[in-house]
Order: structure tokens, then sequence, then C-alpha cells
């Protein structure tokens, strides 16, 4: 190609380098790690930071510090023991609170504190930690430009469902505005792309991937308890006979190539039932919170197999069944319950408990850990305590039951810990006839500083576990930051260190707070629709945020927005969604940005296999920045013939123009159309940026005529060949000559390919 590649290169690198800071001073999120759900910051230091407006009963801060602070922060942060009770949702107005109070607290001894002692400590609650959370919250909403209903359509449709939004649903944000977001969206929740994004999303967490592949999960779960685990490997399809002289012939059922098929079917099937579970839960619209308590696992008709319970449900066949045989479709899961096996959801899966896996010295902390972490939006790590280097340090017969530095965080994670006693390193089930021996020298069965009761239990703690953590309310707001890191890749914000909560850092802090409990509620309220949820991250201002207003304060502003490098999932739909054709390799057997290949460039482009990477990158590197190049100029080369060769009214690209098409009005068009496909931008046809990108079609144009003039050859008046069209699209079959486009003797062809792939290129397109 004629035009400059370097000199584009270092344009489109100036510009991310500015928008970058841009992003970092307006948009992206400060701070690392998930929320650790408590705060021990007294209360006192959040009046001084509004000063007169803020009236503190102080019988209720007497009340409050003694009987409930412990439970709740003496900030109201809330705690591993109790909910935050910043915009709780007893706390909308006083006569809630006060009733909640009355009928519920103390925890040990509901019913004591009625009348004036409810009163107070409702008023005290209201006002020193809802009335400034709620100030500072409407403040941080003051002078923030947001997308438009349109352009907000835009972005949750790419990210959601790895499309455009149709004009159908244009036309109805557009004549229904922010009223008609929420029928569109839950239409938009309803496509399978949207189930693809919400197993994405929480793989990110859970990690489960990593068994894709060979046995890699069937290899977790044992003979003793699954004899037909490998099922396929008795039908002889891989059998040799030999022939006594020195050589072998195929058996009578040899097909190496469906033992391949099945054997990943089945295995693929046990790696993903968590996360086919999730799926599952959400496309029923049952309570999120099943995702914990659901009295099933979800298998496909390979599966069941492995797993023995082939009989307990059907499925659906494929739509181009190749073996008879096995007719049924690998992607159709059903729930089912494999005998003898109290399921708790997710908990009890072998998967999950070997992604988090316990010794004998670790005794399941580890996955007492993560419960809290995922489920409940409580860091253990975070919790205050000490940590010696070495254990020789450490003082006290059993230090985790008796040493004040370690209890802190042991009363909160060991009674969940010994719920898991059940569920040994390999994730198998051993009730508790069979497991004798748990240890008496850590904390017994309990969730929130209440035991477990036994009667009933014993054998099954984990669904009583999966119950408390249902009805906690912190499974709600865990929910909701899960769902804002993954569509947004901003971390929330955590606890400022700081102690001036009149700060900035703090300022931010607790209007995400009240933010992030808002959207809780409605969550619950909904019954727990995970979609109800996702709205609302969606229509809050820390995913539409665009800009600052003249004189915003962008220290309080600086984590709203989602500004962020598209991960290679949503970077390869959004090429499939913007240009029409996938970035393949060239048989089209895989997509480049996200085949489970050693060739391919999912990890090289930041993602993540599940195993031994586990964290997104976030700023590209040289190395991706090649791979964008890459992508750009070999889509651009590709899609402009076959974009023409439809007929104009079918057109992603170019509906204004023809393949000869000079006329500047008809170009412009065309540019405009090209930028809010892209881009999702309206400018006028006369606009700076339609100039820039016309001034650069006819530089190139004009450029590419002269060179034909100076050398007319075959070669300068064709397309190269790559960027020809010999086959149709989408039937594959050869094409007529007359049909072919091949010959650019005007220069138009290459000029849109230069345009492509500047716009590809741009970080408007890689980000968003």
């Amino acid at each position: 190609m004629l035009y400059d590649q370097v000199a584009l290169f270092q344009i489109r690198k100036a510009a991310t380098t500015l928008l970058g800071a841009s992003i970092i001073v307006l948009l992206t999120a400060c701070g690392g790690g998930d929320y650790d759900g408590y705060g021990q910051m007294g209360a006192e230091r959040f009046e001084g930071s509004q000063g007169d407006f803020l009236y503190v009963n102080e019988e209720g801060r007497a009340i409050y510090s003694a009987d409930c602070a412990g439970c709740h922060g003496s900030s109201g942060e809330g705690s591993p023991s109790g909910p935050s009770l910043i915009a709780c949702p007893s706390c909308s107005s006083q006569s809630a609170l006060e009733l909640k109070i009355s009928q519920t607290m103390p925890t040990e001894k509901p019913g004591e504190c009625v009348g004036e002692c409810a009163t107070n400590t409702a008023e005290y609650i209201l006002g020193v930690f809802n009335g400034i959370a709620l100030l500072t919250s409407q403040q941080a909403l003051t002078g923030v430009d947001l997308l438009t209903p349109e352009q907000t359509l835009r972005k949750a449709t790419l990210n959601l469902a790895g499309r455009l939004p149709s004009p159908a649903e244009v036309s109805t944000i557009t004549a229904g505005g922010e009223d008609a977001l929420d029928g569109v969206l839950m239409a938009v929740m309803s496509e399978d792309v949207f189930y693809e994004r919400l197993k994405e999303i929480y793989n990110d967490v859970l990690l489960q991937d990593k068994y894709l592949g060979s046995e890699n999960a069937l290899s977790l779960i044992r003979d003793d308890d699954y004899p037909e685990r490998r099922w396929y490997r008795n039908l002889g399809l891989l059998e040799k006979i030999d022939q006594g002289d020195g050589t072998e012939i195929n058996g009578p059922n040899y097909d190496s190539d469906l033992y391949y098929k099945l054997r990943r079917y089945t295995n693929d099937a046990v790696g993903r039932e968590v996360l086919e579970l999730i799926d599952y839960v959400a496309r029923s619209g049952r309570p999120f919170s099943e995702i914990l308590t659901a009295d099933y696992t979800m298998v496909n008709a390979y599966s069941a197999r492995a797993y023995g319970v082939e009989g307990q449900a059907s499925f659906r066949d494929m739509d181009e069944i190749e073996y008879p045989l096995y007719p049924e479709d690998p992607t159709d899961f059903q729930p089912a319950r494999i005998t003898d096996i109290p399921h708790a959801g997710l908990l009890t899966s072998v998967m999950f408990l070997n992604r988090f896996p316990t010794t004998n010295t670790n005794r399941n902390r580890h996955r007492a850990r993560m419960v809290y972490d995922i489920f409940l939006d409580v860091d253990i790590l975070a919790l205050e305590g000490s940590r010696p280097g070495e254990s020789l340090n450490v003082v006290g017969t059993t230090p985790t039951l008796d040493n004040p530095q370690c209890t802190g965080c042991h009363v909160v994670m060991d009674p969940v810990a010994s719920i898991f006693q059940n569920w040994d390193y390999l994730g198998r089930y051993r009730p508790s006839s069979e497991n004798d021996n748990w240890y008496t020298d850590i904390l017994a069965r309990g969730f929130n500083g209440v035991s477990m009761p036994l009667s009933g239990n014993t054998n099954s703690s984990l669904q009583w576990l999966g119950q408390e953590i249902s009805r906690d309310p912190r499974f709600a707001v865990a929910t909701v930051k899960t769902i804002y890191k993954g569509i947004s890749g901003q971390d929330p914000l955590i606890r400022p260190v700081t102690t001036d909560t009149s700060s900035a850092q703090w300022q931010a802090y607790l209007a995400q707070q009240v933010t992030f409990n808002q959207i809780s509620h409605e969550f619950r309220e909904s019954n727990q629709n995970v979609k109800v949820a996702f709205l609302g991250v969606i229509k809050s201002l820390y995913w539409r945020a665009t800009a600052l207003a003249p004189g915003s304060n962008a220290d309080i502003h600086n984590n709203m927005g989602s500004a962020r490098l598209l991960t290679p999932e949503m970077l390869d739909r959004k090429i499939g969604a913007v240009l029409g054709y996938d970035w393949v390799y060239s048989s089209a057997s895989y997509h480049w940005l996200t085949a489970a290949r050693s060739d391919s460039y999912r990890q090289l482009y930041g993602g993540i296999d599940s195993n031994n990477v586990i964290n997104r990158i976030e700023a590209p590197n040289g190395l991706m920045i090649a791979v964008q190049d890459r992508m750009a100029a070999e889509m651009a080369c590709k899609v402009v013939a076959r974009d023409f060769f439809k007929p104009a009214s079918n057109r992603l690209l170019f509906p204004y123009v023809s393949i000869d098409t000079t006329d500047e009005a008809a170009v412009r068009s065309n540019i405009q159309h090209l930028f809010w496909n892209f881009y999702g931008e309206d400018f006028a046809t006369s606009g700076t940026e339609i100039n820039e990108i016309y001034q650069l079609f006819t530089a190139v144009r004009s450029m590419g005529l002269q060179s034909i003039v100076v050398d007319d050859s075959w070669e300068n008046n064709r397309l190269s060949w790559n960027c020809q069209l010999r086959n149709d699209p989408e039937t594959g079959e050869s094409l007529d000559s007359n049909d072919r486009i091949e010959l650019d003797e005007d220069y138009v062809l290459r000029s849109w390919q230069a345009v492509l792939n500047v716009m590809l290129s741009d970080y408007q397109f890689l980000y968003e």
C-alpha cells in the first residue's frame, strides 16, 4: 500500500498516549482489588467533614458503639459479621430503620432495642453514616457528562451481546430516551451471547476454564465414585488388532475423530459445569444466589454418562448430525442430581473445590477465603491482625484460637473452613461416618458468628452455608462488584488508608459505595435477577461518564467512566460486529484472538488461560500493539471487496458509495456512517473528524493514481492477492470472472482500505 504505515503508526501512538493521560485523569478507577467489606474508622471523624450540616444523636452514638459497632464497624462500613449500613435496604427512612432495629437487633437478643433506643440509634445511623454518604454521592453525580441513551445502547449491545444495535432498537431509544433503556437492554440480555459474556465474566473470577481440553477435568473425578467417567474409552474407537507379524490394523469400531470429539464433549462439559450453572440460573430467571444453593449440577448428554445420570434429562440434537449414535448437542446443558451428593450449587462442584484446593495443614481455609472474597465482598487478608514472617514467632498454644493477633482473621474464616470438612483435598464428598477425624483445634462450623445447627446439617453443611450466604446483603454487593469489574474493566474502589474523611479519596469511595448499595438493593428487590444488577451498573455514571464539566472536582470523579482496553474476546466480537467478518486464520478454522491454541494471540493480547495466566493485561505493550497493527491491515484488506460485493442495502461499511464512487458528498456521507459504526460518534459531514479522514482518502487515491501513471502494469492496477474477492463470501464457491473483484484502476478500493486501516487501529476502536 502507498500510504505511509510508519507515519500512521506514529500518529496513532501519539493519540493513544494523549487518550491514556486523559483517561487516567478523568475516567479510570483508582485503587486495586475489591472493597474489603468492613472498616474501623471512628464515626466522629466523619462528622468534621460536613461541619454544621450534620446532626449527631449522642444517645444513638453511645448505643451504636456499645451494641452495633462490633458487627457493623465503627464507621458503619460493615464487617465479616454484619453488612454495611451505608445506603442499606432499611435506610430509606427513619421509620423503616427503626422498625428493623426494634424487630431484629441486637442479633443475640432481638427486641431489646425498642422505642427511644431504636429511634436514637436510627437517627445516628441515618445522620452520620448515610447523611454524609448521600451528600457525597449527590456531589459526585454532578459535573459529569454522560453517554447519550443512544450511545449507551451501542456500548451496551457491543459489550453484552457482541453486536451493534439494530435500527429498530436505536429508534426505540431515540423516541423513548432513558425510560426506554430498560426494556431494550433486557431484550438484549435474553440473547445467547449475553450468557456467554456472563460466563466469561465469572470465569475471570472462578478460573474454571483451566480444565478444558484433553482429560483435564475428568482426571479430577475418581473411578471409585464415577466408574463411567471415561465411558468413550470402552467403545473400541482406538482399538488396533495385532496381525502377529509385527503389524496392526484398525479394529472394527476404529474412529479416532469420533473418539476425540466424544472426549472433548465429555471433559469440557465437566470442566464448565460451574459456569453452565451460572448460565442456567440467569437464563431461567431464578434468584442468582441459586448458584450457591442449587440441589443439582449441570450436565450435557456426554457428561451425564460420565456421572451415571444419563436417564435424568433429555437433550436437543445438533442441527447437523454427523454421528447418528451421538446426535446430542454438546452445548445443551440440563440440571441433574448425582446420587448421594448433597448438592449446594457450585460450592460442591469438584471443579470449584479443585480450583481452590486445600491441604492437611490449610484445612479448607483457602476455600473459605475465596468464598468470602468472591461471594461476600470480604477480603480476609485485609483483616486487622499480625502475620509473623516466621511461624516460630507465633505466641500461644493454639494461636488461631487464643492469640488475639491471629483470632481477628480466624474467627471469621475458620468456621466456614470447617463447613467444608465433608469434602477432601480432591473435592470428593466424604460423609461424617467416613470422616471422623476433623480437627478439634479449629473453630466449629458456623457463619457470621452463628454456629451451624448440627441436626439435619452434619453431612450437608455446605447447603446450610449456601442458604446463609443467599440471605446475606453482602452477596448482592459482591455480585454487583463482580459485574462492574467485568463490564467496565475497573476495580471497585477500596477503603482509603487516609484518616481524613474530607479528602477526595473518601468522598469518591463513599459515593461509589452508595451507588453499589443502591444497585444491590434493586437486585435484591427483583428477587436477585442478575440482569437487574447489569442494568444498574450500565445506567450508572460509573459506566456512562465520558468527561467532566468545567469546574468539577477531578479528584472526586477520577473513577468515573469505563474506558478500557478491550479484552481479546471483546475485540474479537467487535471486529465481527462492525465489519461483518471475523478475524480468523486463513482456513477459518479458528479465531486469532480467542482460540485456545499456542499459535493464537489470546494470551499474547493480554488474555488468560485460567491456569498459569490468571490476570488480564490492561495496558498495551509492544507485542499487543503489533497484534493491533496486523489485525487492522489484514481486516482492511479483507473486508473492502467483500462488503462491496453485497447489494448496497445489505452493506455494513459502504452503503452510500459504489465501487468507483469518488463524489465528495457521497464519500463524506459514508465516512460519517463509518464513524458511527466504528466509534458510536455522530459527526457532521463537514466536521473536523470527517475532514481528516476525507483528506486521507483523497491523498492516498492521488498518490495511487500517480503511481499508476508511472507504472501502468497489470499488478499495479489490481488489488493485492489477499485483498481480492474470487470466491463467494457466503458459500465459498468460485465466482465467475465477471463477478470477481480484482481490479482497482481508479484506486478507490485501496483508498478505502487505507481509511479502514486507520480507523481499525485507532484507540476508539481498540478501547471501549
